[in-house]
């Protein structure tokens, strides 16, 4: 071996002292430097994982410093920051992912999947619990932790490496994973470098004991020549050296490294390239920035957009040129974002045409052309913070809202309750949060079916509104009213709901309250209808003998102070059933029960009529009553028996006030300027002094008042007679003067009118009394039904010289009368006492072919509103209510008797 060595050429000895010098090199390197610059590749690979994570980091205490500082509510700030981490990428294939303490996952760019799942028991691709190994590794908030895990594209599990941090103001743990491919791959072409270079090297010694051995000096400098031009980018061409020695094999060597090292240059550029080409074709503003003075080195298109500076003009101009605050101020964020303390900022910058705007900067630092260099994303969020205000704005009215407020998500979650919601409920917002509100308030109360109408109206996109009963933090049960609001995201698609809560139990107490008092109310209603009606039939009965007889008696008594007590019996008796009427009337308006009946009458024979009754009046007191009435026949849909309420009280009140003159009734028809007629009641009397005007039309009031007052009566008639004329919804007005008299005017639409035209003009009437006989052939057989003996007595009075009659005091009496003896007309009394009623005889009667058209006429004491129509739908043929005269008697037997002759 040594002979060998010892005979062979100085390039082969030196070839040998090389290798031999190389290999202790070689085997340090394999042995201890090659795994430790492994190592070192692994820990600048750590160092980079944590690096990245460390700014993500910084967004989520950004994001709690401005929950802390009351600017978002908690909410809010954490669906940010999930929204900006999971748009997060590094190294392309690379992201972040996020879990809760119940490794629950939050963000996962690559599992949307399994977010909001729990991932305890996730196992990476070699069945490793992926999860619990990364929190296990978890030291002082913060660690790393290898595991394996399918690359896409790649079907062999790869080496991962993943740096945790520990977030514990929300409980997240965040962390980023990084696979270890890239790094084996720059490990082993590192190895390849070092070994080339040690090659390289050997190939250079072994050059240079070639040159030293054979003098080559001359390809030396050549091969100098080449490495020059190399290092001043002059790779076209090669070195003209086409030998096969040791030169020769540098030559290709060094040809080798050179296409290598152009090839890391294209690509150094191409990356660069790319760089460019996302630094001006991004949508974002991009500057950079000198951090030594605040020089704008360079922006993108966007930029220009934005601020309104061309390219060029930027190159000119400083930041403190843009942003607001003062240079201090200015140069200390710069500081922080160098060295990479803080990387977001919140400005506001000035635009080109002095325009201010919010702005949000992410600033880093980066090497650009050799140099550290401030590299700034720039977000215009001048509308986000007005969006915010308003934000604050709307959840402070919430809050402040009297009304309870409540929004959930479309699956019923509780995500806000305002302040009222809390004081309504007894919750807290935290208990409230995040849960049901059944599962807080539910009674009981509602069924199912009840719960599920609501859902099925809400998810349809309605408004659902309604009373419910819920319970409290307490368990006490109150009752609400609700109204649910759909709200919908700009899809269209119903994404939350907005409950507004009324807390109605206080009027569901009053309601309770007043639905018993209305019972009450009506329960004494009934008593007072029954009183009345009692009172009424009790006074009536008696009266109508008490006016009987006197009426008798004033027409057969000759005796002058005996006529005059007669008289004043008579007053008496005629006052205290004007005073019964007045009190039964008023009773019935108030109660609402006085309705009218429309019906076609001759306008002007009824107040003919009417006021015929008071002709008797007139005369006592000396008074002329006079009609005066239009042309013509006027027919008037209207209700006949209100118009002689109305008339009646103002023709008793005019003869009563006054003493001398006359009492005139007038008809003034509605013309082509009024759609309306008036009545017209005017006196010569005493007259209303101007400060009682008003006065007289309120309930029992009067001009004259107290001890001493003048005239009788109780102070109804024209509040009556105001109340009548609003049934028929018309009106009343007072014109008077002091001892000259008083004019009522009484003014009533018009429902339906017809006017037949006569040849004779208006006409003044002096109206009479029309007391007549009846005139009829032979005497008419009637039965009279009535189970009083003071009334049956009178009316034997009243009829004995113009008839014959029978009487049956009561049902069975009649029956067995009209099965013996035929009648030509009955007088029915309604109440007959004990057994059946006048109207139960009378539908028996008409229910016998031989009684049907028979004339009964109801005459009873039951005068309220309703008794006559229910009379007459009875089966009687007509009515008149006691107390009656003599004449009142002989018409209406007399209409119902000429019935049965025409």
């Amino acid at each position: 071996m040594f002979t060998i060595i010892k005979n062979a050429s100085i390039r082969v000895k030196l070839a040998i002292l090389i290798i031999a010098a190389f290999l202790p090199i070689v085997f340090i390197i394999s042995l201890y430097v090659l795994p430790a610059i492994r190592e070192k590749f692994y820990e600048n690979k750590n160092i980079a994982t944590k690096n990245i994570v460390e700014p993500i980091f910084n967004e989520l205490e950004y994001f709690n410093d401005l929950v802390h500082k009351g600017k978002l509510l908690p909410q809010d700030a954490k669906k940010m920051a999930i929204s900006l981490i999971a748009s997060q990428r590094y190294d392309r294939e690379n992201y972040f992912f996020i879990f809760d303490t119940t490794y629950t996952l939050l963000v996962h760019p690559l599992r949307p999947e399994n977010i909001g799942k729990s991932m305890k028991d996730f196992p990476d691709a070699k069945g490793k619990r992926l999860y619990q190994e990364l929190v296990q590794n978890v030291k002082n908030g913060e660690g790393f932790a290898e595991y394996y895990q399918i690359k896409p594209g790649v079907k062999k599990p790869q080496h991962k490496i993943a740096y945790l941090k520990y977030f514990s103001p929300w409980g997240w743990y965040l962390a980023s994973g990084t696979y270890f491919d890239k790094v084996e791959r720059d490990s082993a072409q590192f190895q390849t470098y070092l070994w080339s270079f040690l090659l390289l090297s050997l190939s250079i010694a072994f050059v240079f004991a070639f040159l030293i051995s054979n003098i080559i000096s001359v390809p030396i400098t050549r091969l100098k020549s080449y490495a020059m031009r190399v290092t001043e980018g002059q790779y076209t061409g090669q070195l003209d050296l086409e030998r096969e020695d040791e030169i020769g094999q540098f030559n290709k060597a060094l040809q080798n490294m050179i296409e290598s090292l152009k090839a890391s240059i294209e690509k150094i550029q191409q990356q660069e390239e790319r760089f460019r080409n996302m630094f001006d074709g991004h949508d974002a503003v991009m500057m950079l920035i000198d951090p030594e003075d605040g020089k704008i080195i360079s922006t993108n298109p966007a930029a220009s957009k934005f601020y309104g500076y061309s390219k060029q003009e930027f190159l000119e101009l400083n930041i403190r040129d843009l942003n607001v605050l003062p240079v201090d101020n200015i140069k200390k964020n710069i500081n922080l974002a160098i060295e990479e303390t803080q990387n977001i900022f919140i400005f506001r910058h000035r635009l080109a045409d002095g325009t201010l705007r919010n702005v949000e900067v992410f600033a880093s630092p980066i090497l650009f052309d050799n140099r550290q260099v401030l590299f700034s994303i720039v977000h215009d969020i001048t509308e986000r913070i007005q969006n915010e205000h308003k934000i604050r704005l709307q959840s402070a009215a919430l809050d402040s809202a009297a009304n309870a407020i409540l929004i959930t998500d479309v699956r019923g979650y509780i995500k806000f309750v305002n302040k009222a919601f809390c004081k309504l409920t007894g919750f807290s917002y935290n208990e409230c949060i995040d849960r049901k509100p059944g599962d807080l308030l539910k009674s009981g109360r509602q069924s199912h079916e009840f719960y599920r109408a609501l859902w099925t109206t809400i998810l349809h996109g309605e408004i659902w509104e309604g009373d419910l009963i819920n319970r409290n933090h307490d368990g006490k049960e109150y009752h609400e009213h609700m109204t649910i609001t759909p709200i919908v995201d700009s899809k269209q698609n119903i994404d939350h709901f907005v409950a507004i809560k009324t807390d109605i139990s206080d009027r569901i107490i009053a309601e309770k309250q007043l639905i018993a008092a209305k019972e009450k109310a009506e329960e004494l209603a009934k008593v007072k209808s029954s009183i009345l009606a009692n009172m009424s039939h009790e006074i009536r009965t008696p009266m109508i003998a008490i006016l009987g007889y006197s009426e008798l008696l004033m027409e057969e008594i000759i005796d002058a102070d005996a006529a005059r007590m007669i008289e004043k019996i008579y007053s008496a008796g005629k006052r205290l059933l004007e005073t019964l009427n007045l009190i039964l009337d008023l009773s019935q308006i108030e109660a609402g029960k006085y309705e009218t009946h429309i019906q076609e009458v001759d306008f002007c024979e009824l107040i003919k009529e009417i006021s015929s009754l008071y002709v008797k009046n007139a005369e006592r007191k000396n008074l002329q009553l006079h009609v005066c009435l239009p042309n013509g026949v006027w027919k008037i849909q209207t209700d006949p028996r209100i118009i002689n309420q109305i008339l009646t009280n103002l023709l008793t009140n005019a003869i009563k006030y006054t003493d001398s003159g006359k009492v005139t009734v007038s008809f003034i028809p509605p013309d082509t300027n009024s759609s309306g007629l008036e009545l017209v009641v005017e006196d010569t009397g005493m007259g209303i002094p101007e400060q009682f005007r008003e006065t007289i039309f309120e309930e029992f009031r009067q001009v004259s008042e107290g001890r001493g007052r003048v005239f009788e009566g109780i102070g109804l008639g024209l509040a009556l007679t105001k109340k009548f004329v609003e049934k028929l919804e018309g009106s009343i007005r007072v014109e008077s003067e002091v001892n000259v008299g008083s004019r009522f005017t009484v003014s009533l639409p018009v429902i339906k009118g017809t006017f037949i035209e006569e040849t004779e003009s208006g006409v003044t009437y002096d109206v009479q009394q029309d007391i007549r006989e009846p005139h009829l052939e032979g005497k008419p057989n009637l039965l009279i039904v009535e189970d009083e003996s003071i009334v049956s007595q009178l009316l034997a009075s009243y009829l004995s010289e113009n008839f014959t009659y029978s009487l049956a005091k009561d049902a069975e009496s009649a029956q067995k009368l009209l099965s013996v003896m035929d009648f030509d007309l009955i007088l029915m009394d309604i109440n007959l006492g004990k057994g059946m009623s006048g109207i139960d005889l009378t539908r028996i009667l008409r229910a016998k072919e031989k009684y049907a058209k028979l004339p009964i006429i109801a005459m009873t004491a039951f005068a309220m509103v309703g008794d006559k129509e229910e009379f007459l739908e009875g089966g009687c043929t007509d009515y008149i209510s006691k107390p009656f005269s003599r004449q009142e008697l002989f018409t209406v037997i007399q209409k119902n008797m000429q019935g049965i002759e025409g």
